[in-house]
């Protein structure tokens, strides 16, 4: 009876540890089978390696282009300060959003994925809009500050004019172009304003190239419109100078002397 109760012990003890010992390992095989299948992250083939660098080189290039222009307007006197504020705010969310792009090639694993995010380059436009658009804004406001330093110019010639005319000097034809120079300029200044005004409305969104068209033609007639003040400037400054020399040529007749009379001489 004894050796058959430590021979039933023995039976337990032995189903027990078949037990305890199979179940761990079906347990590992549950949870093992339970996690997701990774695949493994494919290699890039040499041609999409390529593709993949010139798609970066191109990118880094407009942002390299913007970060230029950015420091050309920073360093513009003539640009006033909301424009600079406004343009580069317009630089800093165009190189933030290519840095984004560029980062995004690594990441691709086709050539298709590749040129898909390459389109998102191209859809900023830097260089059909923002660079054009940022260069016109520039040549306008430095177009205004060389009409203003005419108008100062043209202020001073005013000023000896009347200062002539006092003295009862001739000075109709002075007056004329005088006249004909502040007409000038006034258009000059009315064009500067309106295309600065119709450039910092400009979106992407509208018929830009057109606007770009329009403005340059603009300023075309500008630049045409200065080399004529420059002449009209020209015949201010000779005149102004003529009334000058006669101003001191009559001064010099009055306050020189008589010629003395060579006295005989006794023989």
């Amino acid at each position: 009876m004894k050796r058959i109760t430590i021979a039933l012990l023995l039976m337990v003890l032995v189903i027990v540890f078949e037990v305890f010992s199979v179940y761990p390992a079906k347990t590992l095989e549950k949870e093992e089978s339970s996690k997701p299948v990774l695949s493994p992250t494919p290699s890039k083939s040499k041609s999409l390696l390529l593709l993949i660098t010139k798609a970066e080189n191109r990118t880094q290039a407009r942002i390299d282009d913007l970060e230029k222009l950015f420091e050309r307007i920073d360093s513009d006197k003539r640009l006033l300060q909301d424009e600079k504020t406004s343009l580069n705010k317009e630089i800093t969310g165009f190189v933030d959003d290519l840095e984004k792009i560029k980062d995004s090639f690594s990441l691709e694993n086709s050539s298709k994925e590749v040129r898909d995010s390459y389109k998102g380059v191209l859809e900023e436009k830097i260089y059909a809009y923002f660079i054009p658009k940022t260069r016109i804004i520039v040549v306008i406001s430095n177009l205004i500050s060389l009409e203003k330093r005419f108008e100062e110019t043209v202020s001073k010639a005013s000023r000896l004019v009347e200062d002539f005319k006092i003295q009862g000097k001739d000075t109709e034809d002075l007056e004329e172009n005088i006249q004909g120079l502040s007409d000038r300029l006034d258009n000059i200044k009315k064009i500067l304003e309106e295309d600065r005004l119709i450039m910092a409305e400009l979106t992407i969104s509208s018929s830009y190239k057109q606007t770009f068209t329009a403005v340059r033609k603009d300023l075309a007639k500008v630049r045409s419109e200065f080399g004529q003040a420059r002449k009209n400037l020209a015949k201010i400054k000779k005149g102004l100078k003529d009334l000058d020399e006669s101003s001191k040529d009559i001064e010099t007749l009055k306050s020189s002397k008589k010629p003395s009379v060579t006295p005989k001489l006794k023989i």
